[in-house]
């Protein structure tokens, strides 16, 4: 090798005893949300809603580079191939919003394909509803299927938490598309769920968004 380039990585490997398996989730989430280990309670839960409002809400060129820097953490590892999948799922919603139509679809619908992990398959699904959303007119009948197919997904798979998002986003397609009484059912509904999660944060943004559609209706 001596006048071959090699690449060499340098890290940390953290002590386990073989009684405990090693979830590498956990340090992803560490990295992706700077968690210290002598961050309190409270300070962690502030500093994942910061990062989710990222993901989510506000600043879009900021949620693709959350997801891009997810993607290059599970680059090497191999064994977590439908996790990069459903990163790069999440970076091109973020595009949408700014250039759908950059995205390439028939890559976009591969990487659904390729998922392994039903746990991400509705929340894959949902992802590439919200792309399609985004994309005009014309690609408003797809995106109904895949929102559909992510709440039957995630209702099979309980993945509780991402139905009520999927029926919040499938709110937001009957409001695009003029239909406020079925918005509001979808909404009401993706209240209830994310009350059984406890998700106070996210219950007091939909019953917002429930008071606008009211007005509305």
């Amino acid at each position: 090798m001596a006048n071959e380039e090699a690449t060499f990585l340098e890290g940390k490997c953290l002590s386990y005893s073989r009684g405990t398996s090693y979830h590498p989730v956990i340090d992803i989430l560490r990295s992706q949300f700077d968690i210290q280990e002598t961050d309190g309670d409270m300070e962690i839960r502030n500093k994942v809603k910061q990062g989710l409002q990222f993901l989510q809400i506000s600043d879009f060129l900021i949620s693709m580079e959350f997801y891009k820097k997810g993607r290059l953490l599970l680059k090497y590892g191999q064994q977590f191939p439908s996790f990069k999948g459903c990163s790069k799922v999440g970076q091109l919603r973020a595009m949408s919003m700014i250039k759908p139509t950059d995205i390439d679809l028939k890559s976009l619908y591969i990487l659904s394909t390729n998922n392994k992990r039903k746990v991400l398959q509705g929340w894959i699904s949902s992802y590439i509803g919200a792309i399609l959303m985004n994309m005009g007119d014309d690609h408003q009948p797809e995106a109904q299927t895949w929102i559909q197919n992510a709440i039957n997904e995630d209702q099979t798979n309980g993945t509780r938490f991402i139905l009520g998002r999927d029926y919040a986003l499938y709110a937001e397609w009957f409001n695009r598309n003029g239909d406020h009484v079925n918005a509001l059912m979808n909404l009401e509904r993706a209240v209830e769920i994310m009350k059984e999660c406890g998700a106070d944060g996210w219950v007091t943004k939909y019953e917002k968004e429930l008071t606008a559609l009211q007005q509305i209706g």
